[in-house]
């Protein structure tokens, strides 16, 4: 059974709702909800957005899924080792302190990643040209 059929069950038995009963809401039938519970259907997003309106969560809690939380420690401080556990690599981090020491705005990072992308569009143009320059292989 996934994380969503066990939730989406729980949820429907703390309101007291049979699985009828909670389908007629939805104009679903007991059959769907029940495959549903046994993992054995998925909604569709839509559908899925209901239930979390309904049951007043988000579809991430239906669906499992936690967030990722980064506390600093009682000195403010976030370690690297809380940043990996949060799934942020080694580079990232390097990224992070060149971005702070230099003082970059979100601003300035998205211009530099416009300036790179450019740059390598017009550095893969120009290879492309040498290997089709037949002046190239002349003396």
């Amino acid at each position: 059974m996934s994380t969503f059929s066990q939730r989406l069950k729980e949820l429907r038995i703390d309101r007291a709702l049979t699985q009828s009963e909670f389908g007629a809401l939805f104009n679903l039938s007991k059959q769907t909800i029940s495959g549903y519970e046994k993992g054995d259907a998925a909604p569709p997003i839509e559908t899925l957005q209901k239930f979390a309106d309904f049951f007043g969560t988000t579809t991430d809690d239906l669906l499992g899924r936690k967030p990722i939380k980064i506390i600093p420690n009682e000195d403010g401080i976030i370690t690297k080792e809380d940043m990996r556990k949060a799934g942020i690599t080694s580079e990232e981090i390097d990224i992070i302190k060149v971005t702070r020491k230099e003082g970059l705005t979100a601003e300035d990072i998205q211009h530099l990643a416009e300036v790179v992308k450019r740059h390598k569009s017009n550095s893969a143009d120009h290879v492309d040209k040498k290997q089709h320059d037949p002046k190239i292989f002349l003396p």
